[in-house]
């Protein structure tokens, strides 16, 4: 919570209505877009054929 505290000081200095920078706002979109792709693309690539790291096990015979 500390380190979350230190890194925000500037956003809480901010005075209330000034507007934010450009490249503020392009940086925090940028990164929630890749987070939500992410979100959405990983589970889908690691538990797909195309995973490189998936082992397939082949099964030899089975009973019930």
């Amino acid at each position: 919570m500390y380190v979350a505290r230190c890194f925000n000081k500037p956003y809480r200095e901010k005075p209330v209505g000034e507007k934010s920078k450009l490249w503020e706002k392009v940086l925090i979109g940028f990164s929630l877009i890749v987070l939500v792709i992410g979100m959405i693309a990983g589970p889908l690539l690691l538990f797909s054929k195309l995973n490189p790291l998936q082992v397939q096990i082949k099964a030899i015979s089975g009973s019930i």
